[in-house]
């Protein structure tokens, strides 16, 4: 839940009138207390009571312990994608939570007419107000402005591109009023929003200020004397000036003249001579007055020069340039007197704080010959304010040329140097940038640029594209887009902080924000789907590392399964009923004796079909009053109901307390999903029911559940049972084991199940048909308290990992050639990992790493736990493995460690058995991940002195991060 600003309440209280008060002025309520209802030594003979009064403050939104997980399929307007669905909470405050890997979208509409697969902008028009033969109009805040009224888009093919600027028609179409030969660059509004300004390329680089309905202006031709300069291959855009950068690494800058409605070339004599290069650039409008210069009194002041626009909005905004250099120095310079207020060569090492060098302008090194590009050139940069309710500016720096490496830095404000300014600079900004999120990217470069036509058709362009959305009224978000074939969301929250969510694409060309269709949410995006419009999927939560929903339901839910064959959602919820306790004839053992005593409470359970479109319960079903569920599985079952011969079933084990006279009996039920005439009033077309089947008593607890070839398998007390499903009707056993004291889990795969136990760990066990048999392939010759047990793929080898009690996670091994299994009657334990907290549901799905087999997928375990937390365990290619553990151990002794608790230690687990620990099988991920927030001059240095390199190790852990 996310809380507003809280207010304490405010109570009357009556003033007591005393003599010290004027004889020596009033007393604090802290004397007050001290005195303990004492003046002068003399007690009040009036006893007086102190009432506080709390109220919340604020909140951070968690959504508790989780009790279940299953997969299911969502759908996001027309797609369909995997979700994690958790039963999470307690009490009132139950209910799910409902977990994506990717940023939640929808597709509102197509617009394949406009095209857009080199850019797309949309832009807020609007006629100009002439005075005094000037175009000028009132300027309007950003987040309250008009709505969009012009898309311009633009393609490389056919050559040399095609560029579109498309209205919305009547009935709400696209109409695309004017076709323009050539590549666009870049278009912003200008002149306040009256004029668009169009940067594009037809032959030679033309920058055109077009009118609200597309028609020239004016034009002018970047040309040097008459010959056409080189190529333009970014710009940036803000009223009143626009930037441009060429291949060839020079810049051009012009300026708006609003009283003349034209632009003009601006003087760049402050920033060096012709020969100045420079690899990006970008304009920055500070709204939040962060920005502050601190200017050298000991340089003489210059004359300030200021346009229009600038005077109309003075005071309200401040505008920089941030231009970056070859050799790694990023500057930034005022607007609209060019000068040097901040210089730094640390953005180029990714270093965790920046700040300013006081270095003057830097030179640029020569380019004969040409200059190709380096592993570290920052190809983008960004300031741009992140934030949901108050935005804060970020230093957004993209260095992924070679290395694919994208950092994040917040602006700090900081105080005035101590030192006088040197004489090379005449001010200083009071800002130092600390860096708040590192990501690395496997992005794959071509070792020679080509320069063909088909080679720019298919070149995909990584920008960091800046917007602000209104996903809900009252509710506004300011983030970063980046594009290219690792599309991300980079958002911030006022409670959790800076996130970058994947988009679920495969590739994005072209994005841009769009409210042509009087919508704040709306987004243009072009991606290997083609041009659509899309937006935030409502109710998404993004405090998180992953995007989620919550279905607050008042009541907690122990057991939750999908089924795939309907897309329907059974879960087990619990709450307090009144307990009675009969004996075998069905006859109350005790009654309360008198009014005053009452009943005890226990808990109860009830099975609910929901259905996930809306969340609505279809049907339930009621359990006795003193009957809980267990388990609810999903296990697909003989039938002769169906063509192949197996049908999906909801089974159900259930407990049933009688008291502390008689012992506790179980039964299973096995449930099916029909389908019903649907009552008219709901507007629903297809309406299910559960339909009970089967219902078989057992003598003790059934704990545990699942599916094995067309079998049951189910716990009770100290048995498991193997049981078919006869005539859709009654279960016939055909085989049991006795095992521990108290079955905790069941997992199978194909014939081979594992069995976790509260006392005797886990037993590894296989199934035959013929003769039907249980057969003991091996156990753990320990006790241990096992939470869960789940059989792990991967590599062509399997394994049995368990969590205990306390958090650990062992890994176990079946190999009956080992001495030490005593041919094979012992699993082997080979590692173990300190969790730190328990789980009790996880979930086995399939990974498919690129450079693998598609075949042959790997395990990925999902685990919730008891503390709300979700974790993965992944399968680390063994060259990797190694790299990765020497890393793992230089990161423990360079790293600087939370709290002063060393990160080996904090995972290391005692065992008695063994004479040294048995810490290697399992990386941390956590301690791995602070490697990317490492420098890049720490990473060159920790690799290093492990014999790889950054690259290989970067590569091997961008491999391995992802959700599911």
């Amino acid at each position: 839940m996310a809380a507003g600003p809280a207010v304490v309440d405010t109570v009357n209280h009556m003033d007591v009138v005393d003599d010290d008060e004027d004889l020596y002025g009033p007393s604090t309520d802290a004397e007050k207390l001290a005195a303990n209802g004492t003046t002068n030594g003399i007690t009040d003979s009036v006893r007086k009571r102190v009432v506080v009064h709390m109220s919340i403050c604020d909140a951070i939104p968690a959504h508790g312990p989780i009790s279940d997980m299953a997969f299911g399929i969502a759908r996001n307007g027309d797609r369909q994608v995997p979700e994690l669905m958790a039963a999470t909470g307690s009490g009132h405050l139950g209910g799910f939570h409902l977990f994506q890997r990717d940023m939640p979208t929808r597709s509102k509409r197509k617009l394949h007419a406009i095209g857009g697969g080199r850019g797309m902008w949309s832009l807020p028009i609007r006629q100009s107000v002439k005075s005094n033969g000037g175009t000028f109009d009132k300027p309007t805040n950003p987040l309250r402005g008009e709505f969009d009224t012009v898309i311009i888009s633009t393609d490389a093919n056919p050559s040399p591109g095609l560029s579109r600027i498309a209205k919305r028609s009547s009935q709400s179409d696209i109409t695309i009023t004017t076709r323009i030969p050539g590549v666009t660059l870049g278009a912003a509004p200008f002149f306040q929003g009256t004029a668009i300004l169009h940067v594009m390329f037809n032959v030679t680089n033309v920058i055109r200020v077009l009118e609200p309905d597309g028609t020239e202006r004016q034009s002018i031709k970047d040309l040097d004397g008459s010959t056409p300069r080189p190529r333009i291959k970014s710009c940036s855009i803000c009223d009143p000036f626009i930037l441009i950068i060429r291949e060839d690494d020079t810049i051009g800058l012009f300026i708006g003249e609003i009283e003349r409605g034209k632009i003009r070339r601006k003087d760049m004599s402050p920033m060096g001579d012709k020969t100045s290069r420079y690899l990006a650039g970008y304009f920055y409008t500070d709204t939040s007055g962060l920005f502050q210069p601190f200017l050298n009194e000991e340089v003489p002041a210059e004359t300030p020069t200021s346009t229009l626009q600038g005077a109309m909005n003075a005071g309200s905004r401040s505008q920089w340039l941030v231009l970056v250099r070859p050799q790694g120095v990023v500057e930034l310079w005022t607007l609209p007197k060019l000068s040097l207020a901040f210089s730094t060569t640390l953005l180029a090492t990714l270093d965790p704080v920046i700040t300013d060098s006081l270095e003057p302008p830097a030179l640029s090194l020569p380019q004969d010959p040409p200059r190709k590009p380096q592993e570290l050139d920052i190809e983008q940069i960004v300031i741009a304010p992140l934030g949901e309710s108050q935005p804060h500016p970020h230093l957004i720096a993209s260095v992924f040329l070679r290395s694919g490496l994208l950092a994040i830095y917040e602006a700090v404000a900081t105080a005035p140097p101590a030192e006088p300014l040197p004489s090379t600079r005449s001010s200083t900004l009071l800002v130092k940038f600390i860096k708040v999120v590192s990501r690395a990217f496997d992005i794959q470069h071509t070792e020679e640029e080509q320069r063909s036509v088909l080679a720019e058709q298919k070149r995909i362009s990584r920008l960091l594209l800046p917007f602000v959305t209104s996903p809900a009224p009252g509710q506004t978000y300011a983030g970063v887009f980046f594009t290219g074939d690792r599309p991300c969301w980079i958002v911030s929250t006022d409670k959790g902080g800076v996130r970058v969510f994947p988009s679920g694409h495969n590739v994005v060309h072209a994005f841009t924000t769009c409210s042509l269709w009087e919508s704040r949410g709306d987004f243009l995006l072009y991606s290997d789907e083609g041009p659509s419009l899309v937006e935030w999927m409502p109710g998404v939560l993004l405090d998180a590392h992953l995007p989620a929903r919550s279905i607050p339901r008042s009541r907690p839910y122990s057991n939750i399964v999908f089924d795939a064959s309907t897309s329907l959602v059974v879960a087990a919820s619990s709450f307090m009923n009144r307990f009675a306790s009969y004996d075998e004839d069905g006859n109350i053992v005790w009654e309360p004796d008198s009014p005053n005593i009452s009943f005890p409470q226990c808990e109860t359970s009830t099975l609910e079909l929901i259905s996930p479109d809306g969340w609505i319960t279809m049907d339930g079903f009621e359990f006795a009053a003193n009957e809980v569920v267990n388990c609810v599985v999903s296990v697909p079952l003989e039938t002769m109901s169906t063509e192949s011969g197996m049908k999906d079933f909801i089974a159900v084990g259930t407990t049933t307390n009688r008291g502390e006279d008689l012992a506790v009996k179980g039964a299973v039920y096995i449930f099916e999903i029909v389908e019903v005439v649907p009552d008219a009033s709901t507007n629903i077309k297809r309406w299910w029911r559960l339909k009970l089947l089967c219902r078989d008593e057992a003598k003790g607890p059934v704990t545990f559940l699942c599916g094995m070839n067309g079998y049951l398998v189910s716990s009770m007390g100290q048995k498991i049972f193997v049981r078919a499903f006869d005539l859709d009707e009654r279960l016939v056993g055909v085989a049991f084991l006795d095992v521990g004291v108290y079955v905790t889990s069941l997992r199978a795969v194909k014939n081979l199940l594992v069995i976790g136990d509260a006392v005797k760990s886990v037993w590894f066990v296989a199934f035959q048909e013929d003769p039907y048999k249980l057969v003991i392939l091996g156990k753990d010759p320990h006790r241990c308290c096992v939470t869960r047990a789940d059989l792990f793929f991967a590599d062509g080898h399997v394994s049995l990992v368990t969590c205990d009690e306390e958090g650990i996670v062992r890994i176990y091994v079946y190999d009956p050639h080992d001495p030490e299994s005593k041919s094979g009657q012992h699993l082997l334990c080979r590692t173990e990992f300190h969790g730190q907290t328990e789980y009790r549901s996880s979930l086995l799905v399939a990974r498919r790493p690129k450079n693998g087999d598609p075949e042959i997928p790997q395990a990925r375990l999902v685990c919730g736990s008891v503390d709300g937390s979700l974790t993965n365990l992944t399968y680390v290619d063994e060259n990797a493995y190694k790299r990765l553990h020497l890393l793992q151990g230089q990161l423990i002794r360079t790293v600087q460690h939370v709290a002063a608790l060393n990160p080996k230690a904090f995972r290391m687990v005692r065992n008695e058995y063994v004479s040294r620990p048995l810490s290697k099988g399992i990386l941390d991920g956590n301690l791995l991940a602070t490697f990317e927030e490492l420098p890049i001059a720490r990473q060159h240095e920790v690799t290093r002195q492990i014999g790889t390199d950054r690259a290989t190790v970067l590569k091997d852990w961008v491999s391995l991060v992802g959700a599911w």
